[in-house]
């Protein structure tokens, strides 16, 4: 059965929701509790080994996952309106300041120091038109710097790609039509655009925007100004992509990115493992036969792990323009997915068959049972893929229903076998949740504890509410932290402990949306800290910011080794200060050790 594209926007912006499963540009010594005898020990070791429950099903089914016809969301329609608020457009961009004590509520840990970086599409009007999907918006990243010292630095921008700016400056000079470039979601005429709108990382002291369908674009650490688009050192084709979910590999201390083309009539997955200085030290690939749409991948100790929805593409209609290239895109849930593996060494891929599988839409882990020699996956799973087509006058919100539109998201486990036969499921979680961490100490390596955001504990979708701890080894939720009416957490980011003991001793990062109730002008956004070992308790400190930030996607956190710099913006506000332009130059807040601040007197 083919399933129409039309009517399930929404299905597309559970991506935009809530969002942050953080990649991050780790630099510290692994904690004492992550090394033991025989493992591995670089800068980020696995965790020490262990002997582990199993998995106990709990009586969940493993069996096809079916969309409920007619099925009914838990989301009310003071739910439904408010979240939609979180989808109208920043209007101010904030230059970096302190926030002001006011605005923080509890203390912030001292020994959480770094930046951490979240980014999603912040503009959704272009002059007076708005457009036809939101996840076409303009990026907008926005950065939270802890020195340590129990302040917290905030700051926010657009990212200017090219298009930005071509259709910024045809605004200024009073241009009133569509869009001038051709987007994923909305179609258009001209270039394809660079929306550079749904991940960020940080990772050798660079700081990539990323967008699944172009390369990335190079920003500047402290004050968040575009540099402009890089091929990474020249590993990406001139005309290619990046994913916009890069993972960390703590054993070997190399970001593992992935590259493939969503609009290919038969897709293949590229490969590359960089250092920390962004080198290109290792390539894989492997072609697949069909369309696919890879909006996440797998990476264990041995192997890369890409899942393959039964999607199809119609490259005529994509070809002569007929309609958006989303819309070209059809998934047919009559046909079974399958999962293909390649050895990070190289090698043969080979195919495992997943009877029943739907699309797979986040990945929280991958790791080889070192018993069986299977490979293990963790992820966020939908009966269907999140397709959706939008009304060109931009009026998709008046169409939107959660329970109709959006598919049910849970929390399941495939096991892939080493040898013949088919890969099988068990559901970890059934309650609606999306954008699943791990402490990034125990990626390539199994796991104990998956966070999420969820709906409120029901199966029906609904806008995402909570911040869930789900214990694998127990196969039950053993935290739990709900915000208030009206109000909507991003995907939590996991930040461990620096003499953390175990592998939940850590803090979860997570924004929080709080739209506008009556009497109140506008919505308004807050950046929460969580203890990760006791959710229940609730924030250890909440830091409000004074602009409003819309729904934000996927975040990524820079933890600054001993020995540097820990104000990372403190150089560049006084440069501010004193010539009243962002310096933008010498880099001095990103290059440790430039002395940039004593060339320009300050």
């Amino acid at each position: 059965m083919m399933v129409s594209r039309r009517g399930s926007l929404a299905a597309v912006l559970l991506v935009a929701a809530v969002n942050s499963s953080g990649v991050a540009g780790w630099q510290a010594a692994a904690p004492a509790w992550a090394l033991g005898p025989g493992r591995q020990t670089g800068r980020l070791a696995a965790r020490g080994a262990r002997q582990r429950a199993p998995l106990r099903p709990a009586g969940l089914a493993a069996s096809r996952m079916v969309a409920v016809p007619g099925a009914t969301s838990t989301a009310t329609a003071n739910d439904q309106a408010a979240w939609l608020r979180g989808w109208e457009s920043a209007r101010e961009e904030l230059d970096a300041r302190t926030a002001p004590a006011h605005c923080v509520r509890g203390e912030v840990p001292s020994d959480l120091v770094g930046t951490y970086y979240r980014n999603g599409p912040g503009l959704f009007e272009l002059g007076k038109n708005k457009l036809a999907h939101p996840l076409d918006g303009d990026g907008m990243v926005a950065a939270w710097t802890f020195p340590g010292d129990g302040t917290c630095t905030v700051r926010s921008r657009f990212v200017r790609t090219e298009a930005h700016v071509k259709e910024q400056n045809a605004v200024k000079l009073g241009y009133e039509g569509p869009p001038i470039t051709k987007s994923f979601f909305s179609g258009g005429k001209g270039d394809p655009k660079n929306c550079a709108n749904t991940g960020v990382v940080y990772w050798g002291k660079r700081l990539l925007a990323l967008y699944e369908a172009s390369l990335p674009v190079e920003l500047d650490p402290a004050g968040l100004h575009t540099v402009g688009v890089t091929r990474i050192a020249a590993s990406l084709p001139k005309r290619s992509s990046f994913t916009a979910r890069p993972k960390y590999d703590p054993a070997s201390d190399r970001l593992v990115g992935m590259r493939y083309s969503p609009l290919a009539a038969n897709a293949e997955a590229q490969f590359f493992e960089y250092d920390d200085s962004w080198q290109c030290v290792s390539r894989a690939s492997m072609g697949l036969k069909g369309h696919a749409i890879l909006h996440d991948f797998g990476v264990t100790r041995k192997h890369y792990v890409v899942h393959q929805a039964p999607s199809s593409i119609n490259s005529i209609a994509l070809s002569l323009g007929l309609q958006p290239p989303m819309e070209c895109i059809s998934y047919d849930e009559s046909r079974d997915g399958a999962f293909h593996i390649v050895a990070r060494d190289g090698g043969e891929p080979r195919t495992v068959a997943a009877p029943g599988s739907g699309f797979l839409f986040q990945i929280a882990n991958a790791f080889e049972n070192k018993e069986t020699g299977a490979i293990v996956v963790d992820a966020i799973e939908m009966p269907r893929m999140p397709l959706g087509g939008a009304a060109a006058d931009g009026s998709w919100k008046e169409a939107f229903d959660f329970g109709r539109d959006v598919p049910r998201a849970q929390l399941v486990r495939w096991t892939l076998p080493p040898g013949e036969g088919n890969a099988q499921r068990v559901v970890i979680d059934d309650a609606f949740q999306a954008f699943p961490e791990v402490n990034p100490y125990v990626k390539t390596v199994s796991h104990s504890f998956v966070y999420t955001a969820g709906g409120g504990g029901e199966q029906a979708a609904a806008p995402l509410k909570s911040v869930r701890k789900f214990d694998v080894r127990q196969g039950t939720v053993v935290g739990e932290y709900r915000v208030g009416p009206g109000e909507f957490v991003s995907g939590p980011s996991f930040v461990p402990r620096p003499d953390g003991r175990s592998e939940d001793d850590g803090y979860l990062l997570v924004t929080v949306l709080h739209a506008a109730q009556e009497g109140e002008a506008a919505p308004r956004t807050r950046l929460e800290v969580l203890d990760a070992m006791d959710l229940n308790k609730g924030p250890l400190c909440s830091i409000a910011l004074e602009a409003y930030l819309p729904h934000s996607l996927y975040g990524s956190l820079c933890v600054l080794r001993a020995g540097t710099c820990p104000f990372l913006v403190s150089c560049v506000l006084a440069c501010q200060k004193i010539c009243g332009v962002w310096c933008g130059g010498c880099r001095g807040c990103v290059v440790w050790g430039c002395r940039g601040c004593v060339v320009w007197g300050v």
